[in-house]
């Protein structure tokens, strides 16, 4: 690969990186390495729809790292967070929110561990924080990295015996399986004038026959 592919590789993800080459030198066989993978990289997080977003600390960038499914890397600045159509971000008291047209959500990551432990007492926990919210998402990963909520959204009655489930069936942490690796978290959904609950999870179930062959669809 020539000289000028590295360099327009490197222009195009100047903005979500913090490292760095003087183009106007030679770039060293491992500089061409690090540009390559880091190219493909962000290439792959970029592949599904998202919205940039820029951490203003460190503790920021942990929690939507955390939504995302993203790897923490020191190279990386930016987070890709998974959304389409006009989404606001931000964090507040130690919270990713998103705000659209048509839903305010709150998530609230989960320990999978604790989980296994005491289901009951993890997701009462995060219920009892919001309990003027009536519906919730379980915030999973899906096989080719995107984020989605498991199945329909679902009335907080609900939620802690699908969490049950999820914790029973895959709760093995020597299974490549393991909740560990896909659950991140839950996330508490407010409608807005504009949609109700029964729209929303109308849109869901027909979005969710596009990725029936997912791995991480649970039957």
């Amino acid at each position: 690969m020539s000289s000028s592919n590295y360099s327009k590789k490197l222009k195009a993800i100047r903005p979500f990186i913090n490292f760095n080459f003087d183009l106007r030198k030679s770039l060293s066989k491992s500089d061409k390495a690090k540009i390559s993978r880091y190219y493909n990289l962000i290439k792959k997080y970029k592949q599904n729809s998202h919205h940039v977003y820029y951490p203003r600390n460190i503790n920021n960038k942990e929690i939507a790292l955390k939504y995302a499914g993203q790897k923490k890397d020191r190279n990386i600045k930016a987070v890709f967070i998974p959304g389409k159509g006009h989404i606001r971000i931000k964090i507040k008291n130690g919270r990713l929110q998103t705000y659209s047209t048509y839903v305010h959500s709150d998530f609230y990551p989960l320990d999978p561990l604790q989980l296994i432990r005491d289901p009951d007492k993890a997701i009462n926990k995060i219920l009892q924080k919001r309990p003027d919210v009536e519906y919730w998402g379980i915030v999973t990963e899906r096989g080719d990295g995107s984020i989605d909520t498991l199945g329909e959204v679902s009335h907080r009655k609900f939620i802690l015996r699908q969490i049950k489930r999820l914790a029973a069936k895959y709760g093995d942490q020597d299974s490549n399986n393991f909740m560990g690796n896909w659950l991140h978290g839950l996330q508490a959904m407010e409608f807005t004038e504009q949609a109700d609950a029964q729209s929303f999870k109308r849109a869901k179930k027909k979005a969710k026959k596009k990725w029936h062959h997912s791995k991480l669809i649970r039957k």
